[in-house]
């Protein structure tokens, strides 16, 4: 397979991915990073599959759509709607309460 032209860019989108997940953790935000993976992750998993259905040819067009529309049917409800809901809850639901300084 030959080199596409947006190769370099999807392997900027690659190391930005393993660094937020890794910040993720080190900053003892794994929790979030958790759920941006798995709230972003599924929709491009249904994309690989129906790229695969249409690189095995004609015969499996099917299942190319298939994959295809479960991916536009798992997109929106995922990334537009959970995506935030699940990031705003783990954010506000991880801060504890403010505590005084004891010197204070």
């Amino acid at each position: 397979e030959e080199k596409k032209k947006d190769f370099h860019l999807m392997m900027f989108h690659h190391v930005a991915t393993i660094t937020l997940i890794v910040g993720s953790y080190c900053y003892a935000c794994l929790h979030i990073g958790t759920l941006v993976l798995f709230s972003r992750e599924f929709s491009d998993v249904c994309i690989h599959a129906a790229k695969v259905g249409s690189m095995l040819g004609p015969r499996y067009s099917n299942m190319t759509v298939a994959w295809f529309a479960s991916c536009m049917i798992s997109w929106i409800p995922l990334r537009l709607i959970c995506f935030p809901i699940l990031i705003y809850v783990a954010s506000v639901g991880s801060m504890g309460p403010v505590e005084r300084h004891p010197n204070l």
